[in-house]
């Protein structure tokens, strides 16, 4: 889901079966972040947390680093394999 929205699968090669440490649940932000906003958007994390299931991650970005001032932030459920983006709003 993007905005509520439905949005197109993403894929992303990280086993999530095993313990979820920082570097997995990064992978999986910034595939998201790519996956949305696309490869030329500029994104700074500002911040990660994550736990057995979920991940959540708010990055600020701009199309150059003068527009840096837009956010977006995520919620990815590992279990029900959902990621809800919430930017631009």
């Amino acid at each position: 889901m993007v905005n509520s929205a439905p949005f197109s699968d993403l894929t992303v090669p990280v086993d999530v079966s095993s313990d979820l440490i920082r570097e997995k649940a990064q992978r999986i932000a910034e595939a998201t972040f790519v996956h949305v906003k696309g490869e030329k958007a500029l994104f700074r994390l500002d911040d990660l947390t994550f736990n057995e299931g979920q991940i959540t991650a708010r990055y600020t970005w701009g199309l150059d680093e003068n527009d840096m001032g837009h956010i977006f932030e995520l919620a990815a459920d590992l279990k029900t394999l959902q990621i809800t983006v919430t930017h631009c709003r």
